[in-house]
């Protein structure tokens, strides 16, 4: 019964501390749902109490959200259309609208016009790593960018996983010393009871 009541008092508190916390407002459809399931996720693993703790998941899971979009955003800079137009620019003698054209189709989601892109950058005598390898290194200092923006995130992970674990042994602490004293005032008021006399052998 106490396991029971347990159990549908955490489900209160899930319920109203994520009510009053609320989501990221900036999350899209499709992150929200990844977001959720991160939550849930995590709350099973750190299983937290009150509403510091829920608070702590919440920032948590908004952090991963956050660091596949950083993350995301590195391929997209990597798979960049400007960086490739660059590059073709002088296989087309200057002609960069020619060149901003080929970039445009060979990233983009026509099956049949990326073919004829690749097959353009390959009688160019470029291969997709040296393309990556320039993308890189043309946009090396907005990659450190949301590297470290991932890297802070990451770190801040660390220690909101560092506050909510103390929290908890806090409260086992505090739950075993209720215990030791609660056993100590039993034993006291046991001891304080007046012993009954035995009537055998009168």
């Amino acid at each position: 019964m106490n396991s029971r009541m347990h159990i549908e008092r955490n489900r209160l508190c899930q319920k109203n501390a994520y009510e009053i916390l609320g989501d990221p407002l900036w999350l899209n459809d499709t992150e929200r749902e990844i977001f959720l399931k991160l939550r849930s996720a995590i709350e099973k693993a750190l299983r937290p109490q009150d509403i510091f703790d829920f608070h702590n998941v919440a920032e948590i899971a908004c952090n991963i959200v956050e660091s596949q979009r950083f993350k995301r955003a590195q391929v997209a800079l990597i798979n960049s259309p400007t960086v490739l137009a660059e590059l073709l620019k002088l296989a087309f003698g200057d002609n960069l609208d020619k060149a901003r054209q080929v970039a445009l189709n060979y990233f983009g989601d026509d099956r049949k016009k990326a073919a004829s892109a690749a097959s353009l950058v390959a009688q160019a005598g470029m291969t997709h790593l040296q393309i990556e390898g320039h993308a890189i290194a043309a946009q090396s200092d907005r990659l450190q960018s949301l590297d470290r923006l991932v890297q802070f995130r990451e770190a801040a992970n660390d220690r909101k996983i560092k506050e909510l674990k103390k929290r908890q042994r806090k409260r086992e602490k505090s739950a075993q010393k209720a215990n030791a004293s609660d056993a100590r005032a039993r034993l006291e008021d046991r001891s304080r009871r007046p012993k009954l006399v035995s009537s055998h052998g009168h």
